[in-house]
């Protein structure tokens, strides 16, 4: 059907866009000011070349405000490739496995693709929406009285996103810069004689006198191993830890002992106890 003959029987159009327009034309605005957050902060990651095609949403809402017919073949592009591209997409991330919370959030945001794509392309061959291009062509003088109390509230929530995306970024990207693997095999010794004591009690802190496989808030995991070495029992620490991670020893007939494990902590590591004063 020609942009001539859109709506040949629809009732003649108002000045003021009817709500089938203006919904597309909002989501062109969020689109178009999502797109260029990430554009912009791909420029700040020193990614220059990288672009998205989102940024021309806006034209087009200005475009479908003044009824142009151009911008409304846009907008049925650009939803049919939201449609089409929703299910592709869904697809092969069951083709390739995905499953669980992956799998949910894909169908997620694939389905909200989808969703926007087919109403826009309802919205915009529906009757209102015809009947608004079949109209004579004349740019609206209120078009940015429109789409600035989208644009503004829609730039704060997106610039506000970005923020925090990068914010836990970072703090992720640190938490990973100080991690550092834990291969500790501790060996007691009786700091008075020098002798082999069996491994005592142990815990996180000096009202622990029993093992655990959590760490402090330093985040990580660590895994505690029993074993015999030279015939005597004792301690070996695994796992990862993202902060020096305390230890702390009790043993009959000897005196508390702490030990701070770290990123220098060598793989075998000698522990003196000192005895206990007798009474």
């Amino acid at each position: 059907m020609s942009d001539n003959a859109l709506s040949p029987t629809a009732p003649a159009a108002t000045s003021y866009p009817p709500a089938t327009i203006l919904f597309i034309v909002a989501l062109c605005v969020l689109v178009s000011v999502s797109a260029a957050a990430e554009v912009i902060e791909s420029w700040v990651d020193g990614r220059f070349f990288h672009f998205d095609f989102g940024v021309c949403a806006l034209p087009i809402a200005f475009g479908l405000l003044a009824r142009k017919h151009s911008s409304r073949r846009w907008a049925l592009f650009f939803a049919a490739f939201g449609l089409i591209g929703g299910g592709a997409v869904f697809v092969l991330a069951l083709a390739n496995g995905a499953s669980g919370p992956a799998l949910g959030w894909t169908l997620f945001y694939t389905g909200v693709a989808a969703a926007l794509g087919l109403s826009s392309i309802v919205m915009l061959r529906s009757t209102n929406g015809r009947a608004w291009f079949a109209a004579e062509r004349s740019p609206m003088p209120n078009s940015w009285m429109i789409v600035f109390p989208i644009m503004v509230p829609a730039a704060i929530a997106v610039f506000d996103g970005v923020v925090t995306k990068r914010s836990l970024l970072k703090e992720r990207q640190a938490l990973v810069d100080s991690a550092f693997p834990v291969n500790c095999h501790f060996i007691f010794l009786d700091a008075t004689t020098g002798k082999r004591t069996p491994s005592p009690s142990f815990g996180l802190s000096p009202t622990s006198s029993s093992g655990r496989d959590d760490l402090p808030p330093t985040g990580g995991k660590i895994w505690f191993i029993s074993a015999i070495d030279a015939g005597i029992p004792t301690i070996i620490v695994q796992g990862l830890a993202f902060a020096p991670y305390p230890l702390h020893f009790t043993a009959d007939g000897y005196q508390p002992t702490d030990f701070t494990i770290t990123k220098d902590t060598p793989e075998r590591v000698e522990v003196r106890l000192q005895p206990a004063a007798t009474p």
